[in-house]
């Protein structure tokens, strides 16, 4: 399968699992048998050191799939986090429910700038963006149910990074669709946005959904990976499938749209579309420049201060200042293909050797293998090889 067939894979999937990797679905009855596919690149054996830390199962044809028996709501959440933020900010609220039995999908939008009660805060910054950022995601939750009377069955958080690197594997200029998903400049300001966004997801599903079943099962798991969920990617497969089954998409009717406003506000239905000038002219912007220059500089600095704690011993330091730009995959940020895959290779030798948390090292050293190697990066490919041989002999 050559390189070009393989990105638009990923872009394809990508998009899919923006909106979906965190359904789930309940079954009448045990599922029909899977068989395990494990990802990993053909010079490792089944002997090798245990090196997933998720299982990767195939899904079961669409003949076999059972199909959920009741709706389901997953909150999807995009978090505006940057450069380290450890409480990041709720900046896109979207409750799906999916009715399985009832052939609809309902994308339900709460406005971030939503008011809602917030202990020991003013008036003025008690809105639910805020409360992501000051009273945790459990509290958020909480007051998403209240507004929507929908419990949140699952949950899926896709940070400004995954969110790049989603956009961009999809084929659509990063900064300009970004730019166009958080605009606020519209006379209802928080309230439009959050009706944009719903409407972006809806026309991406309608647009890649059908293309799921020709995906190659090596693909899938990476994109899931990408994303902070309490689904596995088994069940997130399945309910795919019968999302398929149930031939949902076939009617664009079939996807509702639900924005809670404010009374006497009304918003309208703003597709994005790309605007082939402006989509060729935008890296060259200088704004965009200064950010990645800055980026870049500051990716620098942090491993340089990693290297140097870790040749003194002092592993805790190095730990503490890489692991939440690593659990944010800050290279995401970064246009530029090779300083983007350069920079994720130094933040996961440097986040795999000083971890306390030796279970999941291998896993994340397989999962770089697997993409370098899909994507024909061969020098990277074997660094990684040898990271691996490094944790497994030390």
């Amino acid at each position: 399968m050559n390189r070009k067939v393989l990105v638009l894979y990923v872009g394809i999937l990508n998009t899919l699992t923006l909106c979906f990797t965190i359904l789930i679905f309940v079954f009448s009855g045990k599922s029909a048998p899977t068989a395990l596919v494990s990802p990993v690149p053909s010079a490792y054996s089944p002997n090798t050191v245990r090196v997933l830390g998720t299982a990767v199962y195939a899904a079961s044809p669409l003949d076999l799939v059972q199909f959920a028996q009741k709706p389901i709501n997953v909150l999807l959440l995009g978090l505006d986090g940057r450069r380290g933020d450890k409480n990041p900010r709720c900046d896109a609220i979207h409750l799906i429910n999916i009715d399985i039995p009832a052939g609809k999908i309902r994308i339900n939008s709460i406005p971030r700038g939503t008011a809602v009660a917030m202990p020991n805060t003013s008036a003025a910054t008690s809105y639910l963006a805020n409360s992501c950022h000051s009273m945790g995601i459990d509290f958020a939750e909480r007051q998403i149910e209240k507004i929507t009377n929908l419990h949140p069955d699952y949950l899926v958080k896709v940070g400004f990074s995954q969110t790049l690197g989603i956009l961009r594997t999809v084929g659509l200029p990063t900064t300009p669709t970004l730019q166009f998903l958080r605009n606020r400049r519209y006379g209802v300001g928080d309230n439009q946005r959050s009706r944009n966004q719903g409407l972006f997801i809806k026309d991406m599903l309608l647009a890649h959904l059908e293309e799921y079943s020709k995906l190659p099962k090596p693909i899938k798991y990476l994109v899931y990976k990408m994303t902070d969920t309490d689904i596995d990617f088994e069940t997130a497969d399945n309910l795919i499938s019968q999302i398929i089954g149930k031939e949902i998409l076939k009617n664009p009717e079939n996807i509702e749209l639900k924005t809670y406003l404010p009374k006497k506000v009304k918003v309208r239905d703003i597709d994005y579309a790309v605007d082939e000038t402006s989509s060729n002219q935008w890296q060259t912007d200088q704004e965009f420049q200064q950010y990645q220059s800055d980026l870049s500089v500051y990716l620098d600095n942090l491993i340089e201060r990693g290297d140097n704690f870790l040749s003194s011993g002092r592993k805790e330091s190095a730990y503490q200042i890489i692991k939440t730009p690593f659990s944010q995959k800050l290279w995401l940020q970064i246009e530029d293909d090779n300083k983007r895959n350069q920079f994720y290779y130094d933040l996961l030798r440097l986040f795999v050797f000083t971890s306390p948390d030796k279970s999941t090292t291998n896993s994340l050293v397989l999962d770089f293998i697997t993409e370098m190697e899909t994507n024909e990066q061969t020098i990277l490919k074997e660094k990684g090889d040898k990271l691996l041989n490094t944790l497994n002999t030390t």
